[in-house]
């Protein structure tokens, strides 16, 4: 209920949002071939790498069907980008998509109607809690944000150890 929510909202988490794109792609390691992942040709018995395992489930979420049965969901799917979330003083690496996607692995697929209602409702919750918290909150809230991207502005942004 809201109380679940305001309690969500003081447990002071703040997320710095980084609008760099990844240009990197997960490579194969030299060991095999040192070509990009999507462009490994190894088969599943490759005792180097796990291309072949990546490659097939990364094909498999791009076919995803709706289950419905209606109009297929809109959107290109992309790749996730990576925040940074800071909880109780430890930072950690975070996977998130933009709005109308959903996050499937490292891939951003196109939410169905249903999911985005669902999400919608949830959001604005969020912000009549976060409203009801006051100004004195969201400026803390500001602060701890500045002192957050100051202490991740080094830190790379690759899908490598995120959380989700």
């Amino acid at each position: 209920g809201m109380n679940a929510l305001k309690q969500l909202l003081y447990a002071e988490e703040y997320e710095i949002f980084f609008e760099e794109e990844l240009d990197e792609e997960d490579m194969c390691p030299d060991a095999c071939c040192g070509k990009p992942v999507s462009e490994c040709e190894c088969g599943p018995e490759c005792e180097h790498c796990s291309c072949y395992e990546i490659n097939k489930r990364e094909a498999s979420l791009g076919e995803e069907k709706n289950p419905a049965g209606g109009k297929k969901a809109k959107g290109k799917p992309s790749r996730a980008k990576v925040v940074f979330k800071r909880a109780k003083g430890e930072v950690k690496k975070k996977k998130i998509c933009g709005p109308g996607m959903r996050l499937a692995g490292n891939r951003c697929l196109p939410q169905t109607g249903t999911q985005k209602a669902k999400m919608r409702r949830v959001g604005i919750k969020l912000k009549r809690a976060k409203r009801a918290m006051g100004g004195g909150a969201k400026k803390k809230a500001a602060l701890r944000g500045k002192i957050t991207k100051r202490r991740v502005k080094g830190r790379s942004r690759s899908l490598a150890n995120t959380v989700n």
